[in-house]
């Protein structure tokens, strides 16, 4: 979460605007409002378990993306999905890679990665439990790319995206909601 504390003031005025006193801020409210602010984010981002490879912290620095809790994603195929679905364990298909890494990335409109499929998968990595598992390597940070090493299974998954046919995203949320679409059991 990114706040611009010096934009406090304006932010201060604009409530005020609406209010039907027509009070104007002083300082002093705009100095208590940006302390709550700020207070308010570091009881947030305190809450948050830190990344612990000190590689992995760096190159998130570098990805304009990265956070302090940052989303990975990957785009699938059906086939792909199907696995899941199913229970199995998938890996990239990718004959370069061998089956020994995945891409991912950290970028939710998957720009600099080709994107070969209809489906965005979104890893779940509440409070950094993705991104320590140890899984993870950064590829080309400044591209948003990572590598996850071996398989990854539909525990990992926190939502589901599709494509349509104009690539507009149509949320599907996780394999609960699968169950509600398709009449099945994918938990």
């Amino acid at each position: 979460m990114k706040i611009n504390l010096n934009n406090a003031k304006s932010i201060y005025v604009g409530i005020f605007k609406n209010n039907t006193t027509k009070s104007i801020p002083t300082t002093q409210h705009t100095e208590k409002l940006t302390t709550q602010l700020t207070s308010d984010v570091v009881q947030l981002t305190s809450k948050i378990s830190p990344i612990t490879d000190s590689s992995l912290a760096t190159a998130i620095k570098l990805d304009s993306w990265g956070s302090s809790n940052p989303k990975f994603y990957r785009i699938i195929d059906s086939n792909e999905l199907a696995k899941l679905l199913k229970g199995q364990s998938v890996k990239s298909n990718r004959t370069s890679y061998n089956g020994e890494f995945t891409d991912i990335t950290t970028n939710p409109y998957y720009s600099k990665i080709p994107k070969v499929g209809k489906f965005k998968v979104e890893f779940n990595n509440e409070n950094n439990s993705f991104i320590n598992s140890g899984r993870i390597t950064a590829w080309a940070p400044e591209n948003s790319h990572y590598h996850l090493h071996g398989t990854y299974n539909k525990n990992d998954i926190k939502n589901i995206t599709y494509f349509d046919d104009v690539d507009s995203e149509i949320s599907i949320g996780g394999f609960k909601e699968l169950e509600k679409l398709f009449g099945k059991n994918y938990s």
